[in-house]
């Protein structure tokens, strides 16, 4: 079995505890400031599910797993981000799903805002990237 180097190692280690870290204080962001628990509840799930993937103790399986796991929350932190620019601010829809005008006048929806979900997504492709790189460096 093809092992991965020490410095790949830790950086896949620390990047990974860093990104769970984050998805952690979304978590407590979006429960202090919307009261949300399921936002809290969901980002100690995820986040304990990375931390604990971060210590299988076999260097492939690891790297294998992380890969997999961070490929489902970045596209699931991706649909995230694409309907934070559904909603309007009061609550209402500024573009009907068949792109025709709303009774406010707007034509298009509004951007979509980078916090927190953006920056999940690119944390969580960056960590794809880190696995990828962690599982091929051995065959080099």
């Amino acid at each position: 079995m093809a092992t991965i180097n020490e410095p790949v190692q830790a950086v896949l280690f620390w990047y990974t505890i860093v990104f769970a870290v984050s998805v952690l204080f979304g978590g407590i962001i979006g429960f202090v400031k919307k009261g949300s628990k399921a936002s809290i509840i969901a980002a100690t799930i995820v986040a304990a599910a990375l931390a604990g993937l971060d210590f299988i103790p076999w260097q492939v399986v690891r790297a294998s797993a992380l890969c997999v796991f961070a490929i489902g929350v970045t596209f699931m932190f991706k649909g995230k981000w694409q309907g934070s620019a559904e909603k309007s601010a009061n609550g209402g829809y500024d573009q009907l799903p068949d792109g025709s005008e709303t009774p406010d006048g707007s034509e298009t929806a509004p951007p979509k805002k980078f916090m927190p979900f953006g920056l999940l997504t690119v944390l969580g492709v960056v960590l794809v990237v880190i696995a990828l790189v962690a599982l091929v460096v051995p065959y080099l």
